[in-house]
């Protein structure tokens, strides 16, 4: 399993999530679980997917980074400066 880590700031979470829902089905990919943390410092937004394919194409889409440990706002925050900038971006814009 694959999970898709996306940082967001300042994005409204319910237009973005209705974003990646309708990439998903135009898509025809399947995610197996879609949550959300919150924090002073942004949203991450995390789907995990049973597809290594279809989490590199939903990363790609929406500047998000793939892993096999599913990320908490936490660990981030302690990668911010580190390997995070190597991994994917941060956004404040979805630019979709």
């Amino acid at each position: 399993m694959r999970w898709v880590g996306v940082r967001y700031r300042g994005v409204a979470l319910p237009q973005i999530m209705e974003l990646m829902r309708a990439w998903l089905d135009q898509n025809g990919c399947q995610c197996r679980m879609f949550d959300f943390a919150m924090s002073r410092s942004g949203t991450l937004i995390r789907v995990e997917f049973a597809r290594e394919a279809e989490a590199a194409e939903f990363a790609e889409a929406f500047g998000g980074f793939v892993s096999r440990d599913r990320y908490s706002v936490e660990h981030l925050r302690c990668m911010e400066g580190n390997q995070l900038s190597t991994e994917g971006p941060q956004n404040t814009d979805p630019g979709i």
